[in-house]
């Protein structure tokens, strides 16, 4: 009898532990899992308890995730590049197989940044970032709705926050794509009990600017640009992967139940901040002509009591 009371008590504290309970046992597919965003994304679904199925080309540092530590989830990688239509259709349609058309959320956060210059930009480079940020979300999103409409779910596309960017045209461009066909999956699915909504990173600390295509740059020049960035926002401070990740599987969790068709803004205030907002619009300040009883009168707040009528 004891050892069934601790049983249940230590089943009730394995759950209140968790920040999001209700993602025990549900079923999420995940992109761009290996590195940054995607990475801290999948350790908070795994420590969740969720069944992670992570689709990726670096499997290594995929597989990785499974020791973390306090996992409570499952995790299942597919090895698939999402420049491939054919690739995804087979990866995506095996997991389909797998879990008897049971799936509860999907993050596609997979993306790649081109820095050039707009006028030196390739019809193949447009391709490369364009299938990789957009068709392959659309293509994934497109394939699994037939099987969420029966469950309802919740979609999480990651994208970038609204404010252009120079010599990143394509990647702007394609989140700018991103968004628009988030709001618009949101309007269609939502009678089917499925949620889509985007998160909008500003600059973050991450490596995916060290590996850009073109102009690679060092760890100490990323840290750099961090500081720099930081110091620019209204907060002061450097935006982190982890930042990011927690909006995600809010997003995905039932604590956002009634939030559908939102674009997530997560930059510190960044996009919001412009060259005008940090003029002080303020008049001079009165010149006091009060003598020095009456200043300590108010002061002590006795003015009115000595005040005539």
């Amino acid at each position: 009898m004891e050892a069934s009371l601790n049983l249940a008590q230590k089943k009730t504290t394995d759950c209140l532990d968790l920040k999001y309970p209700d993602l025990q046992g549900k079923t999420i597919i995940l992109t761009g899992g290996s590195s940054g965003i995607g990475r801290e994304a999948a350790k908070i679904l795994l420590k969740s308890g969720a069944n992670l199925i992570l689709i990726g080309r670096r499997t290594q540092l995929l597989d990785q995730l499974d020791q973390i530590p306090k996992k409570k989830g499952t995790l299942t990688v597919h090895a698939c590049d999402l420049e491939r239509p054919n690739e995804i259709k087979s990866v995506i349609s095996r997991i389909v197989m797998d879990n008897q058309g049971k799936i509860d959320g999907v993050v596609n956060c997979a993306g790649i940044i081109e820095s050039k210059d707009f006028s030196e930009t390739t019809l193949q480079e447009w391709d490369m970032v364009m299938n990789i940020n957009l068709r392959a979300p659309m293509q994934i999103i497109s394939m699994l709705i037939p099987f969420m409409k029966f469950t309802g779910g919740s979609i999480v596309n990651v994208s970038a926050s609204p404010v252009p960017r120079p010599k990143q045209t394509i990647f702007s461009v394609s989140k700018a794509c991103l968004d628009s066909l988030t709001q618009c999956a949101a309007l269609e699915l939502g009678g089917f009990g499925i949620r889509v909504n985007g998160v909008a990173p500003g600059i973050t600390d991450t490596s995916l600017r060290m590996h850009q295509v073109e102009q690679r740059i060092t760890q100490a020049q990323n840290d750099n640009l961090m500081k720099a960035a930081g110091s620019e926002t209204p907060m002061k401070t450097i935006n982190t992967a982890k930042n990011i990740a927690d909006s995600i599987v809010w997003l995905l969790s039932e604590q956002s139940s009634y939030v559908n068709g939102e674009i997530i803004c997560v930059d510190g205030g960044a996009s919001i901040k412009t060259a005008t907002s940090e003029i002080a619009w303020h008049l001079p300040e009165p010149v006091v002509t009060e003598s020095l009883l009456s200043q300590g009168m108010k002061a002590l707040n006795l003015g009115k009591f000595f005040a005539q009528k």
